[in-house]
């Protein structure tokens, strides 16, 4: 028999680095703390892969903070720095932000939140257990 070679020894041999390693892991349970207009606050507990995005939809199913439409997430020390949507929670050192209401930019964005309450409203009464 003669000598052959053993064709892709070498990628059996080495592992394909996992680009989703990360996922893998288990995330953390962090508390956030958000400071509302009034002077009272709400404590939302999130998972270390939320993001400022996932705060707003808790914020919006929450009864003490539904009913706000228009606010910006802001740092909860004196500066106040605005923070964008895409930024983590583990990332907010302390856990705490503060919900700073924000006024419309004009009637047409008014009306179209108008619009979009009115959508969800008209939904939830045709879906809901009153309808037939």
């Amino acid at each position: 028999m003669g000598k052959g070679k053993i064709k892709n020894k070498g990628s059996r041999s080495r592992r394909a680095p996992n680009r989703l390693e990360y996922l893998n892991t288990v995330p953390d349970v962090v508390d956030v703390h958000v400071a509302l207009p009034g002077g009272e606050g709400v404590d939302l507990r999130c998972v270390s892969t939320d993001t400022l995005v996932d705060v707003r939809v808790a914020l919006s199913e929450l009864p003490e903070t539904c009913h706000l439409t228009s606010y910006s997430l802001r740092r909860a020390n004196e500066a106040g720095d605005v923070l964008k949507r895409d930024l983590e929670v583990v990332a907010l050192k302390p856990n705490r932000v503060a919900l700073a209401e924000e006024p419309y930019d004009g009637r047409e964005a008014a009306m179209a939140q108008a619009q979009r309450f009115m959508d969800l409203f008209s939904c939830a009464t045709l879906v809901g257990p009153g309808a037939k």
